[in-house]
């Protein structure tokens, strides 16, 4: 194998010199040549050899040959990512860092070995292009070897391959010298002093993966191994190649020679995940890991922050390089030194021979329990949206409804320990068969809900208390029955885990594990494909399936295995028995940690919802890659999950890993906006990755660490009570569960009014602090923790008073472009509101409001309030009646005093957000004149839809002006049933206005809003003003846009003042008008193909909530200008 591909390549060589220039095609010609002649053989092997050996052998090198060829399109494509995710290359520090070593080794090399072709041609070349051939090799080299293997080469080769492009590249991404460079490259680099002022290259196109140099770390790596496999002649020979590949790497000029440097350690630290034997939890083993791993992240720090100190002490440039060579070499030797005792050890084999026996059989448990999870995610999705509908969407409904169903997980969880049945497994397929019931008639459970809440509710104020207990009562009755028996699941596992192996602590991390991936791959795969797809009914019909497909493996598992219980298995980790005060204290961390995880969720979704965006599809990134955090802890802290001190290490590096993360907030909306006119960030799925990308970063680290204490928590509960640890497990579950209910609630009514998202989060790290400090008082305090305690210490030292809030406000997120809007000037955080900023721009004198970084309205007389009055006197020009009026929605408060001036006797203003009418009195009086404190006016804060279902009243206009559709649960007043609920609390001749946006909109998207209102009202009109659209809807023939009513318009006393901001005639708003009744419904059916009800969006398809968002990557210009060439091959005029 590879002897023809050799031959042909030395061909191509030799007969077309001019092949190895052409370095996009190499890797594609050099796989082919391996292959071609050797695989089609080898597959005939595989069928046709002489002994089963011989054949399997063959297969083996089949497989071999496709992973070699995946792995040369894999890594080139992977790399090719980091250009997308990374529009700035840190590549002048690392040259410098080279210059401060005294000479540019990339630059030396290069131009020495163009002085000899035949050696750069022949080896140079050919070595940094066959780095694959050398993979093959030595995997060949380890199937026939006599011994064991000794790493999972493979794994290593695909695995870092992909650690490498999301974390190592990114944190420091570098394009290489030649490539940044160019023409300057190698002759004529710059000096360190004129590195900044030198015009480079652009390197939109370049991967950045030159920090650390993984080419050089595979070629390092199969020395390692090669010297693991003890085979004198192959270690020689990959040394070889491990010297030629630093040579190629660097003459060739894709390298600086720090990325090499710091490729040692790394690759170190790769070796100790992917070796083989050596349990993970050993010393040697997770010390050369941690030390790999912690030199790396140092270097990453100390370039990206301390490259000029490195520039001015030289010598301790040299140091930090021969302290990274050598103390990181020093921990790999202990870690392979360990490792050759290890396989020298029959009894550790034996041990991890059994262990892996019995997790093989307990896996189809787990992934039941993944699949439980993944259901169990899509019905706390449906739930949420559903009695968001009934109970409205404001905060103090939705975590009403959230501490309603974790209350009957809690429930659940310790009814399940106790209950203690003699098959368990029995009892798991009951409770999975009964969520699937049940959820599948929750349909109409939630219309039967709907019809009690409006029976007692109707009439009632928004504010009202006894709503509280309303909310409560009826969504006990209908989330009680499927949460108790969700909770209820873990606990009879656990038994039913014990019962087959006797050691309960390991099932405890592997089912918290299964179920929060589970979890975070139904948030992800919910968000993003079923909801959209099949909307509310069917997704929780495809849930149900999944339950039921659950308990059908559950029973098949039960009749297959009934053998006698295995006997509890130490996996090489001894403890000493722990007292009952040790389990309490883990109760407490239980409790507490519990209140910390979600009170800490609270807030980073908060703060990600004004830096990463704030539509269903963020919230989905958010809730993802918070449960993959807390999936990963679990996964990973299994191996120390018996450790004496780990909780209170976990515990301060928690609070250090809060307080760090704080650091980071303010420069998120800049990498949103380093993408403006950047070619990767022009599709919907790359920017939601990109936003997947800063979710990951803010959420993923403190997650990481809170999933790997609940098991460890657990299992010194269980330790400390022996007698029954599944009923103090179940017990301790619901205690961490109630602690996550407080935590919401806390976080949500008590920290952030009192205290603001900052020093919320900065209490919440002390919180973790001081939980650090309990688990210390009776126990001797390791060098590790007083380090923690310090550095935290250290860390709360330096932790800043307040937010930059105008870079945190930016909105960079919304349309991937800095917005410079100006300077915020004030600003309130609340649940409701998010954030809500004022912002004065010096350079126009203007105030603009904002909500998580969007823009709500702004008062340019000569602009903006021009159409924000315009907005207001367009339903105007339908009706003559001036009884009463709805606005929802009060922004800068132009609409709402514009018709109080008109001389509407009675008022209502809804809006979700205190905090909008707050500061729009405060900053706009001169737009709204205060108008919420005028006689007449009622103002409510609440959510529109709903305080339009509960309110007794009729009204003659309803006004919207929602700034966003793409807003999460903005859109469900687009949706038909708002228009028909509209349509009843107007009266018979009412007016609905509404307004719709034309830029950043997909016209199919534009087509579902008209389609929608339209199934409801008879008679729409569309309106342009300011490049925006207003809906105007009746069922009322007579309300059609007449003179006389912009006559009585223009004579209303009230309005002079509007008038003069309006500043031209009111029947100028007639020649707005882009389609009218008759041919609006000519739009809808042809641009529908003839069935316009299809494109309707209800609140079971969620057509718009989904789709809106996508609009976001459109140019705003040319979509606007796309839309209204569209729309005005329709209109009349």
């Amino acid at each position: 194998m590879g002897g023809s591909g050799l031959i042909c390549l030395l061909a191509l060589m030799i007969f077309t010199p001019d092949f190895i220039k052409n370095a996009d095609q190499n890797t594609t010609i050099i796989v082919f040549t391996q292959g071609l002649l050797s695989f089609f053989f080898l597959i005939y092997r595989s069928f046709t050899g002489e002994s089963v050996l011989s054949r399997q052998h063959a297969r083996e090198k089949c497989f071999l040959i496709f992973l070699l060829s995946i792995v040369s399109i894999y890594g080139f494509g992977v790399v090719s990512i980091t250009s997308a995710l990374s529009p700035l290359v840190y590549d002048a520090i690392l040259y410098q860092f080279d210059g401060s070593l005294g000479f540019s080794a990339s630059a030396i090399l290069s131009s020495l070995v163009q002085d000899y072709p035949l050696f750069l041609n022949w080896v140079i070349k050919p070595i940094y292009l066959m780095l694959p051939l050398g993979m093959g090799l030595q995997y060949v080299q380890q199937m026939q070897s006599k011994e064991p293997a000794k790493i999972y080469l493979l794994l290593f080769w695909f695995s870092s391959m992909f650690i490498v492009c999301l974390f190592s590249y990114l944190l420091l991404p570098a394009t290489g010298p030649k490539y940044i460079f160019g023409n300057l490259f190698p002759n004529n680099m710059p000096t360190l002093t004129d590195i900044m002022d030198v015009p480079l290259v652009n390197p939109a196109t370049y991967p950045r993966n030159a920090f650390p140099s993984m080419h050089f770390g595979w070629a390092f790596a199969m020395w390692l191994n090669a010297m693991l496999m003890k085979g004198k002649l192959q270690t020689k020979f990959f040394l070889v190649i491990t010297i030629l590949t630093a040579l190629a790497t660097l003459s060739l000029g894709e390298h600086y020679l720090i990325d090499l440097i710091v490729a040692v350690p790394f690759t170190y630290a790769l070796q100790g995940i992917f070796l083989r034997g050596l349990p993970l939890n050993h010393t040697a083993r997770w010390q050369c890991i941690l030390v790999g791993t912690a030199l790396w992240l140092a270097w990453v720090v100390a370039l990206r922050i301390g490259i000029e100190v490195f520039i001015g002490l030289p010598w301790l440039s040299w140091s930090a390089v021969l302290f990274s060579l050598v103390f990181s070499t020093v921990y790999y030797r202990k870690m392979a030194k360990a490792q050759e005792e290890w396989f020298n050890s029959p009894a550790a084999i034996e041990i991890s021979v059994k262990a892996d026996k019995i997790n093989s059989n307990l896996k189809p448990v787990y992934f039941m329990f993944i699949l439980s999870g993944f259901s169990g995610l899509i019905y706390e999705v449906v739930f949420s949206k559903e009695l968001a509908l009934i109970f409205g969407s404001s905060s103090i409904a939705t975590y009403t409804v959230l501490a309603t169903y974790m209350g009957g997980m809690t429930l659940g969880a310790a009814l399940g320990g106790m209950f203690n049945p003699k098959r368990p497994l029995m009892a798991y397929i009951a409770c999975e068969m009964l969520i699937g019931v049940y959820c599948i008639i929750t349909p109409f459970l939630f219309k039967f809900i709907q019809e009690i809440y409006l029976h007692l509710a109707t009439g009632l104020p928004p504010d009202a208390s006894v709503l509280i207990f309303y909310r409560l009562a009826l969504g006990c009755i209908l989330l009680l029955p499927p949460t108790l028996l969700m909770g209820a699941t873990m606990p009879l596992l656990l038994a039913y885990c014990r019962e087959k192996r006797g050691q309960i602590n390991m099932a405890v991390a592997n089912l918290y594990a299964a179920n929060t991936i589970g979890a975070a791959l139904g948030a992800l795969l919910a968000g993003y494909y079923i909801l959209p797809a099949m909307g509310i009914t069917l997704s929780t019909a495809i849930a149900a399936a999944i339950n039921f497909a659950v308990a059908f493996m559950a029973l098949q598992i039960f009749k297959k295995n009934n053998g006698p219980i295995e006997q509890e298995i130490d996996f090489g980790i001894q403890r000493a028995p722990i007292s009952s005060y040790a389990g309490v204290e883990a109760l407490i961390v239980l409790f507490l940690g519990g209140m910390i995880t979600l009170a800490l969720e609270v807030k980073y979704m908060f703060l990600l919802a004004v830096v990463a965006g704030n539509s269903t599809y963020a919230f989905s990134l958010m809730l993802f890659t918070f449960l993959l955090g807390l999936a990963a802890g679990s996964i990973l802290i299994k191996p120390w999950i018996k450790q004496h001190n780990l909780l209170a290490i976990l515990e301060f590096s928690l609070a250090a890993v809060i307080l760090l993360g704080i650091f980071n907030w303010e420069s998120m909306p800049a990498y949103f906006a380093s993408f403006a006119n950047y070619p990767s960030a022009k599709e919907f799925g790359a920017r939601e990755f990109i936003r997947g990308l800063v979710c990951f970063c803010a959420m993923f680290p403190p997650a990481l660490i809170i999933g790997a204490i609940y098991p460890v928590a657990m299992a010194q509960v269980a330790s400390a009570f022996p007698k029954n640890p599944v009923r103090a497990l179940g017990l301790a579950n619901a205690l961490n569960t109630s602690g996550n209910i407080i935590g919401v609630l806390c976080a949500s009514f008590i920290m952030l009014p009192a205290f603001g998202v900052l020093y919320s989060i900065q209490i919440l790290a002390a919180v973790a602090f001081m939980l650090g400090l309990m688990l210390c008082l009776k126990r001797r305090v390791h060098f590790i923790n007083i380090a923690l305690m310090v550095l935290v210490l250290g860390i709360f030292y330096i932790q800043p008073k307040s937010f930059d809030y105008s870079a945190l406000a930016s909105g960079a997120n919304v349309y991937f472009a800095p917005q410079n809007e100006g300077k915020v000037i004030d600003y309130a955080e609340s649940i409701d509101g998010g954030l809500t900023t004022v912002i004065f721009n010096k350079e126009h004198s203007v105030k603009i409001l904002l909500t998580n970084g969007k823009f709500q309205g702004n008062n340019a007389l000569k602009g903006e309030m021009q159409a924000q009055t315009g907005f207001a006197l367009a339903p105007l020009l339908h009706t003559d009646a001036r009884e009463r009026a709805l606005v929802i929605g009060y922004g800068t408060g132009a609409t709402s005093r514009v018709l109080n001036e008109t001389g509407f006797k009675n008022l209502d203003i809804v809006d979700l957000s205190s905090d909008i009418v707050r500061l729009a009195n405060q900053h706009f009086f001169t737009i709204n004149q205060r108008v919420t404190e005028k006689k007449g006016i009622a103002t409510y804060i609440t959510d529109g839809r709903n305080y339009l279902l509960l309110t007794d009243k009729s009204y003659d206009l309803i006004g919207l002006e929602i700034t966003s559709i793409w807003f999460a649960g903005a859109a469900s007043l687009y949706n038909q049933e708002f228009y028909a609920l509209a349509k009843r609390k107007l009266k018979l001749d009412g007016v609905l206005q509404q307004w719709v946006q034309l830029h950043h909109t997909k016209l199919n998207d534009l087509l579902s809003v008209l389609a929608s209102v339209r199934s409801e009202f008879k008679y729409v009109w569309l309106y342009e003003i300011g490049g925006q659209g207003i809906i105007v809807a009746t069922n009322d023939y007579d309300r059609r846009p007449e003179q006389r009513y912009a006559d009585l318009i223009s004579n209303t006393s009230g309005l002079k003042e509007v008038l003069k901001i309006y500043d031209r005639p009111v029947n100028e708003l007639l020649q707005k008008i882009l389609l009218e009744p008759e041919s609006l419904d000519r739009f809808l059916l042809k641009v529908s193909s003839g069935d316009p009800e299809a494109w309707v969006s209800t609140d079971d398809n969620l057509y718009l909530e989904y789709e809106t968002p996508k609009g976001n990557v459109l140019d705003g210009a040319k979509s606007l200008a796309s839309n209204l060439e569209m729309i005005k091959k329709f209109s009349a005029k």
